[in-house]
């Protein structure tokens, strides 16, 4: 058969066609193209930091031990060991196993005296991608995340009608990547949380056990770090009451170890923890700052503040914003006489498994707490708590804490181990008759103790209702004086440039809670500021005080005193009755400013030195750290290193309409 006659066209694309298919021969011939072996392809995206990094599968083949003889006549046992499942889950290992741990995914697991136990967070951890996280909180507050400059600033976030997927996580990792890029280095964050503790075998321990110790090493030949290894190649990492955190900047793989103490005497059990290794935050956190202040207590119940959530100058928008939240701090409340409780008293979870009163946390709350935002001078936010159930004349541990500073918590979250503060100790009082009052309507600055008379007033909602009920009634005859003030006039004919009948009023009101409304405190107390009341008068038991009873020497003159042998208030005697107490003296600067912000036609006027004010008003000092006189809405017992103290309403704010008849 005679071929076809090819035109020059075609014969050239015919000698191109045979030359292409002699090289693709060719290349196979020669070359193991990668896409051969798709299927042996470790399917692991070492990217990801939820997945170890296996840079020698022998290694790993080498831990999987077959039952079988072994040449010594012992028998091998298999041990499993599975990615990303914790050992506790599997069964417990040796002491030379090294346990990985995967970003922000606790290892809880527990230790033997005498033990100790190790793992290990991989370079392939380190470069994974970081956790994605939306703020609990409004922005530019005294309770932001921690460590938030290693997550963007959500200030525009809070500030807009967007949801929580538009655009937030792309912004995140566009600067997470930005931030590969520029070093090189990771940063690392280990915490560690003791959950429990050996307890006394005994009563009459005089402190918690020994604290568990954590090392680290970044040497590849120092992989089980601890007491018996060189320190040349590790750090030692300080645990205090439970809790250790380190940060450090690695660029590979991190070696922890943890060595329990040796059994001590007079105590019994193991240590249970959470080890945590994360690239974002700290897990679990403990802030040293006293952020949970008391005010008062009585008895039975104690009430106290949180620092300020917002600065003086935030703007009224951010102000609302925690306002309109709901109390996102807890608290935990233990007696102070329980000797093991400082050994976790930093530790969330410890915290969680062991405090004895617990509230706002879900879970374990003791149901009778209540919580509230509330707001101080100027309408800064705060959290308010009343916490019931206490024992009387004893001392307590207060402290303060959170689930996270974002919108989840647990593992795989982002500091979903909690944060605690600084402990806060109060006492309780001894005496029935001065019983703790909140939250009220009117004087609603008041969380303090009063002189009350449970046989009369067993609820303290009710002597709560009849205080304010009381200081309302009596500020209505002030509003129909003040009616007579031109103050909706120009400001030149104003009573004053300066201040007006707003300011008046808020002076009057402070004032008058102040007045009506005594700050109770023990009888027995024997700081040197405080005013007795009532010594002529017995117990609301029946009892009968001796002259000598208080700390202060009375005489027969002293109970024909009117200062001492009655309330301030006459119609406190009359009504409630409650015996023998001493008062925290109102502030002088609350009589003062009112003289000062309301109308001279008004006709106030504060006593003079001498003229009764001693037995009236207090002078605002401190004295041992407690504030000797009291201002409704602030802080009594100052803590050391607070120097926040907030008071509700505007300092110093008052008026004097009935003086005499008030200011015995």
């Amino acid at each position: 058969m005679r071929l076809p006659k090819l035109t020059p066209l075609q014969s050239r694309f015919a000698a191109s066609l045979a030359a292409s298919i002699l090289l693709l021969f060719l290349f196979f011939a020669f070359s193991k193209p990668n896409f051969a072996y798709a299927l042996e392809l470790d399917s692991i995206d070492h990217r990801d930091h939820n997945h170890p990094v296996i840079t020698d599968w022998e290694e790993e083949v080498q831990d999987l031990q077959v039952s079988g003889p072994r040449e010594d006549g012992e028998e091998d046992i298999y041990q499993s060991e599975f990615l990303g499942v914790h050992r506790s889950i599997i069964g417990r290992a040796d002491g030379q196993t090294i346990t990985p741990l995967l970003n922000n995914e606790p290892a809880k697991d527990y230790i033997a005296t005498g033990a100790q136990l190790f793992y290990t967070f991989t370079q392939g951890s380190l470069t994974g991608p970081k956790t994605p996280t939306i703020p609990a909180f409004p922005p530019s507050s005294g309770k932001r995340a921690v460590n938030s400059s290693e997550i963007p600033d959500k200030e525009e976030y809070w500030g807009s009608e967007q949801d929580e997927s538009s655009g937030w996580e792309d912004q995140t990792d566009r600067i997470q990547d930005m931030r590969k890029r520029q070093t090189s280095q990771t940063q690392l964050f280990l915490t560690l949380n003791v959950c429990d503790q050996p307890t006394p075998t005994q009563p009459g321990a005089t402190g918690p056990p020994p604290q568990v110790s954590m090392y680290v090493s970044v040497d590849a030949a120092n992989q089980h770090p601890g007491p018996g290894s060189s320190d040349l190649s590790q750090v030692q990492v300080v645990v205090d009451s439970g809790y250790g955190t380190l940060s450090i900047n690695v660029t590979d793989t991190v070696y922890i170890g943890l060595d329990a103490p040796a059994s001590v005497p007079g105590f019994q059990g193991n240590y249970s923890f959470e080890m945590t290794a994360s690239i974002d935050a700290p897990y679990a956190s403990y802030e040293n700052t006293n952020d949970l202040l008391f005010v008062d207590s009585d008895r039975a119940s104690a009430f106290f503040i949180s620092t300020n959530l917002t600065s003086l100058n935030s703007s009224q928008s951010l102000k609302d914003q925690w306002l309109h939240l709901l109390p996102p701090f807890g608290i935990f409340i233990n007696n102070a006489n329980d000797t093991n409780f400082p050994g976790i008293r930093n530790s969330f979870c410890g915290l969680r498994n062991h405090a004895q009163i617990q509230g706002n946390l879900e879970g374990q709350d003791s149901n009778d707490i209540k919580v509230k935002m509330t707001v101080a001078g100027a309408g800064i936010p705060q959290q308010a708590y009343y916490v019931p159930g206490l024992n009387a004349s004893s001392t307590y541990y207060a402290i303060m804490a959170i689930k996270s500073n974002y919108t989840q918590s647990g593992a795989g979250t982002v500091n979903g181990g909690g944060t605690v503060w600084n402990m806060t100790q109060f006492l309780t009082k001894t005496e029935s008759n001065c019983q703790l009052i909140h939250n009220l309507s009117f004087c609603d600055a008041v969380n303090y103790a009063v002189p009350a008379n449970p046989n009369k007033f067993p609820d303290a909602n009710l002597l709560g209702t009849w205080y304010d009920s009381n200081a309302e009634s009596i500020f209505q005859n002030f509003t129909n004086s003040l009616e007579q003030i031109p103050c909706n006039t120009t400001a030149s004919a104003q009573y004053s440039l300066a201040v007006n009948c707003t300011t008046c009023t808020a002076a009057y009101k402070e004032w008058l809670c102040a007045v009506t409304i005594p700050h109770c405190t023990d009888f027995t107390s024997q700081l040197p500021f405080l005013q007795p009341r009532n010594i002529a008068q017995n117990f609301t038991n029946g009892s009968v005080p001796g002259l000598a009873f208080g700390g202060m020497a009375f005489t027969p003159q002293d109970q024909t005193y009117l200062a001492k042998s009655q309330s301030r208030f006459q119609l406190i005697d009359d009504v409630v009755a409650p015996g023998p107490y001493k008062e925290i003296l109102p502030c002088i600067d609350l009589c003062y400013a009112l003289v000062r912000n309301c109308p001279a036609a008004l006709g106030f006027a504060c006593p003079a030195v001498g003229s009764g004010i001693n037995g009236s008003y207090g002078d605002d000092n401190v004295y041992n750290g407690q504030r000797t006189c009291s201002i409704p809405g602030a802080v009594w017992e100052l803590q050391s290193g607070s120097s926040n103290v907030i008071i509700k309403g505007n300092l110093a704010l008052t008026f004097m309409i009935i003086c005499m008849a008030l200011l015995i």
